[in-house]
């Protein structure tokens, strides 16, 4: 078994020099293994470390998690353990547990996340808490799950409309539901205050925005200038490395590099700009915005 080291990998390692990109709940994963580990210093040996607990640990929980939930929505014990086992062929989640990435570990706390919740409409309205605490760590864990802990809510609301009239439905349910959300508003804004503070961000973190743009790639090129002088250069900067790199990863990194040159701006102020960018390129053109989200 040999550990897969990514680029990405040494920004999670060290919990106390984590910046506005990086969000503190696989660090501290890693930083649990780190305390324990006294034999191996930061080698390739501490690596197999943890991906020998991602692989073990995690994923037979994973599997665990997996049939827990489908067996509370089933009742069915045989099909739940086949959910559970089917898990663990799935490419994906194999090659995954052999990197020093977020993937594993999101997937545990996602599924603990839910099944805390189903638990909530199951008598075990309690639970509520649980589940808002995990999904907070999942948000720390990977930030691109940021709106699931507002649209569980939101679909159990749709989805419990024709309850609603029912004598004291949302009175016996309506408290944990909030609970769970404000749980998750703290948690949100509790790291996104930190990284206002020590970055001048407010938000959970800076990369949010480097993501977006995956899905507003293809429509740089029809951004309509604004009154902001700035934000229409940075736009320009980015349609100009785009076409040139196309779909790689690079425009990523010439564009970060041009406008800090260019126009010396911070990573952060770039990130900041880059949402503004996006923002109006999703209501410009909504309709071919939806149409990559499925991509």
């Amino acid at each position: 078994m040999q550990p897969v080291i990514h680029t990405d990998s040494i920004s999670y390692l060290f919990i106390q020099e984590l910046d506005s990109v990086r969000t503190p709940g696989y660090p501290l994963f890693l930083e649990f293994f780190w305390s324990i580990n006294d034999l191996f210093s930061l080698t390739m040996d501490y690596f197999k470390l943890i991906c020998f607990a991602q692989i073990f640990l995690l994923g037979i929980l994973n599997s665990l998690l997996i049939y827990k939930i489908t067996k509370l929505l089933t009742a069915n014990k045989i099909f739940s353990m086949l959910m559970g086992i089917v898990y663990n062929f799935n490419f994906f989640v194999v090659s995954f547990e052999f990197q020093i990435l977020t993937e594993t570990l999101s997937i545990t706390l996602i599924l603990a996340g839910i099944l805390f919740y189903i638990s909530i409409f199951k008598a075990k309205k309690s639970t509520a808490v649980l589940a808002g605490i995990v999904f907070v760590l999942l948000i720390y864990t990977k930030p691109t799950f940021l709106l699931l802990g507002f649209g569980l809510p939101v679909l159990t609301f749709l989805g419990f409309l024709p309850h609603s009239r029912e004598k004291n439905f949302w009175k016996n349910l309506g408290p944990f539901l909030v609970f769970f959300l404000v749980i998750n508003i703290i948690g949100i804004g509790a790291w996104s205050m930190r990284n206002k503070v020590k970055y001048d961000y407010l938000g959970i973190s800076s990369l949010m925005p480097f993501n977006l743009r995956w899905y507003t790639n293809t429509l740089i090129h029809k951004y309509k200038p604004r009154d902001n002088e700035k934000l229409n250069r940075i736009a320009a900067i980015y349609a100009e490395e785009y076409k040139k790199t196309a779909s790689s990863y690079m425009p990523f990194y010439n564009f970060q590099k041009r406008v800090n040159e260019e126009m010396g701006l911070t990573e952060t102020e770039i990130s900041k700009a880059l949402l503004k960018i996006n923002i109006h390129l999703i209501i410009d053109y909504p309709g071919e915005y939806f149409q990559q989200v499925p991509r």
